[in-house]
């Protein structure tokens, strides 16, 4: 039978590594599961952009091992010393137009990284489960105006989405291999795609509420490249909810959790890039230029995913309404800027995600 909600028994002392543990939602997914109990290692590359969750909550609160996840020497030497029992791989480039900017680096981390994890994985000799976050950007986006099923087919045509499209297939097919090495009783292999998320700490470039919490701060003019995008909006809690519950499920029944699994929030949670400002301008004092083009030769106007799978066999939804993730993100940064307790808070906001 699946478990359905985030159970503290089974975290409480498990071993577990988390690639990307500076990130946004890795430093989120890290201090969530320190409140559960687990006994955490984080591995991130050292002179990476380190998210203010990160820096202003989490840094010095887990242990940590410098380490970059495209060499496999490094990788092998924290599985095998630190022998972990569940493994939640984030560590990517995860910017679409950095992507551009850099395909290389983005093919080598996204795909020979996440290589270099599932071999790692793959050649432990003690029950293991891997959690590989891509993301609901690795659909080929035909824009179609209606939302992905994790049967649909994978591609992209930016570096970015092609690479999780990429890191996914490779996945997929060590799932494969598990099963054809007789290994799939005892390591388990699930992919996760989720919408886009929001919530405090996120502190990357190119992504729209950290520009304008950063205009915010700064009192300058931001410009909204593409107002009428429409994208599956989410909280941060929402997902990495979804993650550790699969986790739970994917370690004590590997051989049916290893599948690929949407964590995306239900079609009326799905907004403009256009609203989401408006929200935005009603809880915060910035100034913005809303562009008449479209960067769609960039990025995709409309993303949908459909999540009904992890409905009806997890239990998963979304929890947290359009509104409130906006109340909550910008609440986050506020305290952060005035200095206030921000764990406490962090702890609060887990709790109302529960709910």
């Amino acid at each position: 039978m699946a478990s359905l909600v985030v159970d503290k028994n089974f975290w409480e002392g498990k071993k577990i590594l988390l690639t990307g543990h500076t990130g946004f939602k890795g430093a989120w997914l890290s201090f969530w599961l320190k409140q559960l109990g687990a006994d955490l290692l984080g591995f991130s590359q050292a002179g990476l952009l380190e998210s203010r969750f990160y820096t202003d909550v989490t840094r010095g609160k887990i242990a940590e091992e410098n380490g970059d996840i495209r060499s496999r020497e490094s990788l092998l030497k924290v599985i095998n010393e630190f022998q972990p029992d569940i493994v939640f791989h984030l560590a990517a480039q995860p910017l679409v137009l950095a992507s551009y900017e850099d395909p290389l680096t983005t093919f080598d981390t996204n795909i020979m990284g996440t290589l270099n994890v599932l071999n790692a994985v793959c050649e432990s000799t003690k029950k293991i489960a891997l959690i590989n976050v891509t993301s609901d950007k690795c659909y080929e986006n035909d824009e179609r105006q209606t939302s992905f099923t994790e049967s649909d087919k994978l591609g992209g045509k930016d570096p970015y989405s092609n690479s999780k499209a990429c890191a996914d297939l490779v996945s997929s097919c060590y799932m494969h291999l598990v099963e054809a090495a007789n290994k799939s009783d005892h390591i388990g292999i699930a992919n996760v795609r989720a919408g886009n998320v929001l919530g405090g700490g996120d502190i990357s470039c190119d992504r729209i509420v950290p520009d304008i919490l950063s205009a915010a701060d700064s009192q300058k003019v931001i410009e909204i490249r593409n107002p009428n995008a429409v994208r599956p909006w989410q909280h941060v809690l929402d997902p990495l909810r979804g993650y550790i519950i699969l986790a739970q499920n994917l370690y004590n029944q590997p051989r049916y959790f290893s599948q690929s699994w949407n964590f995306g929030p239900s079609n009326n949670a799905h907004s403009s890039v256009g609203t989401l400002v408006e929200h935005l301008k009603a809880r915060l004092d910035f100034s913005c230029h809303m562009s008449k083009g479209t960067s769609r030769a960039l990025e995709s106007n409309f993303l949908s995913i459909d999540s009904t799978k992890s409905k009806n066999e997890l239990g998963w939804s979304t929890s947290i309404p359009f509104e409130e993730i906006v109340r909550l993100t910008v609440e986050w940064h506020l305290a952060a800027n005035n200095g206030q307790n921000l764990e406490e808070m962090c702890k609060s906001q887990i709790e109302y995600s529960l709910k």
